[in-house]
Order: structure tokens, then sequence, then C-alpha cells
């Protein structure tokens, strides 16, 4: 995963997860839902527990894909989708 991360980085295949058909980017969804989302995960966190609300979502969304998509997929695509928004600078968005 880091390799395929890091080889694309920079460029047009950068920030598109292997096998997903939307068309959507890493980037794309961050954009779409990282402003309206955080907030509400600010309020769910105390301090220093944001990581921990992220993933239980992370979680949640898993066990209710986990019959249209197995474990293993939905764990790759979720650390793809990691690695490349680690790279993403939010000052871009």
């Amino acid at each position: 995963m880091l390799r395929y991360t890091a080889a694309n980085a920079g460029g047009a295949s950068f920030g598109k997860i292997r096998n997903c058909t939307t068309g959507e980017t890493v980037q794309s969804y961050i954009k779409l839902l990282w402003q309206p989302l955080l907030p509400i995960a600010q309020k769910s966190a105390g301090r220093g527990e944001l990581h921990i609300v992220f993933g239980l979502c992370i979680q949640k969304a898993m066990m209710t894909c986990k019959s249209a998509v197995s474990l293993s997929e939905c764990a790759r695509i979720i650390m793809e989708s990691a690695l490349t928004g680690a790279r993403v600078d939010f000052k871009d968005l």
C-alpha cells in the first residue's frame, strides 16, 4: 500500500483508490466531508481524542459494508485513503 501510494504521489492517479469505480479521489472526499464533519467530531471528542472518534467511525463503516465488501478489502481502502490523506495539504482544499 505504501509503495502504491508513494509511487502515485503527484501523478494523475494520486488519491484514486485501486478498484474503486466512483471516479472520486481521496482529496475530493476530504474536501466534501472534512469541513462539515470536523466540528461534529470535535464536539464528540475530548482533548486529544479526535483520532478515537474517527477510528470508531471507520469501524462502524466497515461493519455496515461487510455484507457487500470483504473486511480485508474495506481495510485496504481505508488504509490507502489514510496514506493518501496524510499527504494532502489541507490549505489547498
